[in-house]
Parts: C-alpha cells; structure tokens; sequence
C-alpha cells in the first residue's frame, strides 16, 4: 500500500470509528449496527473479565449496547488512533477512550467516567471498512452523584 492510499485508508477507518461513537451517543442503533460486519465478535460488558460471553454480530450488538444505554446520556471520545495494516482489506487499531455515562433522577445526576481503550479489527469489504472484532478495556472508573445545575446541560 502506498502512503498516500494508506492515508485515505486510516481516514476511512477514523469516519468508521467517529460514526461508531455517534450513533452511541445519538441511541442510533440501526447506524451503530452497520459498523459491525455480521461476524464481529465484541468483548464489552464484562466479557473481558469472564463476566459474560462475547457478543457475535453487527445486529445483536447495537442490541446489547441499547440494551445498557438507552435511558442514560452519554459521551464517548476517541483520540489519536494507532492504526496498522495487515493487508489493503485489513488492519487493526488503538483507541484511546474516555466516556460518560449518566442518569437523571430526581434532581440529581448519577455518572460514570471512564478512561480506556478501544482495540479493534477491521475489514474492508464491498460495504467499505467494517468492525471484525471489538474490545473494551477500562483504566480507571469514577463515580458520582451531583445536583443538576439548570442551564447546564
């Protein structure tokens, strides 16, 4: 792969991921689907940890992730991808994370930050570049309980 082919690629690869986050924090869980190939394999919700089993495919992980974050606001944010090419249709990629999760109930804002990284698999396909394979580790975790201050959110 030439440099400048293999800029295009990693901009493609940062849109998939953008798009990922987005539809998150939107609650688009149709878009969130279509990152995922009908095979990707995710180890989030605690199958890291032996917690749960890994979920299989686009659709049934939007299904999972609906399943823990509707209600809630969120926020997630990714910075400076390590992102590396096995072939032209393969590559893999870093993600530094930190998000927010929230719930609102009587006054009060209960929250969770969290700080880890994304280490993903991707696949290039007719369907462009697709998610094979997704983990999630955290760092660190904190959490809270405030007031909610009107005007802020």
């Amino acid at each position: 792969m030439d440099d400048l082919t293999r800029l295009i690629e990693i901009e493609a690869i940062k849109t998939l991921m953008a798009k990922r986050v987005r539809c998150i924090d939107e609650k688009d869980w149709q878009g969130l689907a279509s990152v995922y190939s009908d095979d990707c394999i995710s180890w989030s919700f605690g199958a890291d940890e032996g917690k749960s089993d890994p979920t299989i495919g686009g659709k049934a992980i939007a299904e999972a992730t609906a399943r823990v974050l509707t209600g809630l606001k969120t926020v997630h944010q990714v910075h400076f991808p390590e992102i590396e090419f096995q072939s032209d249709t393969e590559a893999t990629g870093i993600w530094p994370l930190n998000d927010v999760l929230a719930s609102e109930k009587d006054g009060k804002r209960t929250w969770m930050r969290a700080y880890g990284h994304y280490r993903q698999s991707y696949r290039k396909s007719d369907h462009g570049w697709q998610i094979v394979e997704h983990r999630l580790t955290r760092l660190l975790v904190e959490n809270g309980v405030d007031e909610i201050v009107s005007g802020w959110g």
